[in-house]
């Protein structure tokens, strides 16, 4: 076979190139085509195999839980200077954790609170705290705390 050399070398590879190109496409495309019906119009079994089946549920969802407070707002503060969280409203009370006014991320500590109590003239507020066990809580001196933001 003899060598075209120059533009119209390069334009026939391109031109035959396309028309393989279209060839191949269009025997693949009409090749993998199952009949739609049979004589008696009923679908051919090839075309089952293109049905989908209904795979079972992972998860059902339940019903949605209220918050704690649904009615009233939650409120939270900062944590202003390190303090320990006890058991009960006390300075003699066991501690329960011990707070730092920064998280180990170097973000601001903040305790959602519940509930208040005075002791012996200290305002005192109940914080949920993040320790192991979940939901472990503790009290709190309020002189302790920032200002209040309400959710």
């Amino acid at each position: 076979m003899a060598r075209v050399r120059g533009r119209s070398g390069q334009m026939l590879w391109v031109m035959a190139g396309v028309i393989i190109s279209a060839a191949v496409a269009a025997l693949l495309s009409f090749r993998g085509l199952p009949s739609s019906t049979t004589e008696r119009g009923r679908p051919s079994g090839s075309e089952s195999a293109y049905t989908l089946t209904a795979l079972p549920s992972a998860f059902t969802a339940q019903r949605p839980l209220p918050l704690i407070d649904a009615t009233g707002a939650t409120r939270w503060a900062p944590v202003l200077h390190a303090a320990a969280a006890r058991r009960a409203p006390s300075f003699q009370s066991a501690v329960v954790a011990r707070l730092a006014n920064h998280t180990g991320d170097g973000t601001a500590n903040i305790l959602v609170a519940d509930a208040e109590a005075e002791h012996q003239g200290v305002l005192w507020e109940r914080v949920r705290l993040a320790v192991l066990p979940n939901g472990t809580q503790g009290w709190v001196p309020r002189s302790s705390l920032g200002g209040w933001t309400f959710v």
